[in-house]
């Protein structure tokens, strides 16, 4: 509306990027590599807005968007961030690091095609060994042999009896 470019710091494939390009209409590109996103001195670049995918890192959007900022301001041109990262998926984030810092192994459960899902494995593995199962029979016990500390975390649409099966499958090993 505004005459931006709107840079989408996302997976294209996923549902919620898709609506936000089908929004943006020719003016939007949606990528997870700032390296995609060409700045040179045409109109069309030279004025940005950035989103997110709302299931996104903070620390990867952060990181992409200082490494667009760099490229785009070379140019002199403008460039608008906007947070859209969601707030209760952060939260989760920073819980599940907080716990990984505090355990010898994390198990995270969740659809493996979870965006969700997968962000708190990729948080958790940065720190901690880590496992994504979907279910409790992927636990097997060499998987966590030698652990004395293991943290649990799900992803947001991960049903309760799920992370109910898998609890009680790690308490019998």
């Amino acid at each position: 509306r505004e005459g931006l470019t709107i840079v989408i710091f996302g997976d294209a494939q996923h549902t919620e990027v898709r609506g936000l390009l089908g929004w943006a209409g020719e003016k939007g590109i949606a990528t997870l590599d700032a390296d995609a996103v060409r700045c040179g001195a045409s109109a069309a670049s030279s004025r940005i807005g950035i989103i997110s995918q709302t299931t996104q890192r903070m620390e990867d959007y952060i990181a992409f968007v200082q490494r667009l900022a760099a490229s785009v301001l070379t140019f002199g041109h403008e460039i608008r961030a906007v947070n859209t990262l969601c707030d209760a998926t952060r939260k989760r984030q920073e819980a599940a690091a907080e716990l990984a810092r505090t355990v010898d192994a994390m198990v995270v459960i969740g659809g493996r095609t979870s965006a969700n899902t997968r962000r708190l494995v990729e948080t958790c593995q940065a720190l901690v060994e880590t496992h994504h199962v979907e279910t409790a029979a992927e636990l097997g016990d060499e998987l966590l042999r030698g652990k004395r500390r293991i943290g649990v975390t799900a992803g947001a649409s991960t049903p309760d009896s799920s992370i109910d099966e898998v609890e009680n499958r790690l308490r019998g090993l």
